[in-house]
């Protein structure tokens, strides 16, 4: 998943209380790179890292980050190459083919159920890019 390479909220909340970028990482044990690239957008951001940001500044992780950079905190760690594009095939593909079908016969909603791998092997990569960009703009929306 790309990176938003977008400064994060955690910098001006670390401005607003007159921290550094040294006394941050020296607080929660992260590398000042680290905590740099987090902060300018360019760095997921583990589990680890989530519960050390959420124990120092006393904020929930989703108010120091943009949902991006927070991707892979719960599937850690992040995938890479093929790996990272199938992920986000099937991510995408989960979220457009659980649709819900209207018919009255069953009651309920009816999730439909296409394996992933199917898909994957149809679908062209520009296709799957405007699909994940089309997805992220529906992220931001909300």
């Amino acid at each position: 998943m790309a990176l938003p390479k977008t400064r994060q909220m955690v910098t001006e909340i670390a401005l607003d209380r007159g921290l550094t970028r040294a006394q941050i990482a020296a607080a929660t044990g992260i590398a000042v790179s680290a905590y740099s690239n987090h902060a300018k957008g360019r760095r997921h951001v583990s589990p680890d890292e989530a519960k050390a940001y959420e124990a120092f500044f006393g904020l929930p992780i989703q108010t120091l980050f943009d949902d991006d950079v927070l991707a892979y905190v719960n599937d850690w760690p992040p995938r890479r190459g093929m790996g990272s594009r199938k992920h986000d095939v099937a991510r995408a593909h989960s979220r457009l083919v659980k649709g819900v079908d209207a018919d009255a016969e069953y009651g309920e909603d009816y999730i439909m159920d296409v394996p992933a791998q199917t898909v994957l092997m149809q679908i062209p990569d520009s296709y799957v890019d405007q699909v994940v960009a089309f997805l992220r703009g529906l992220d931001a929306r909300s």
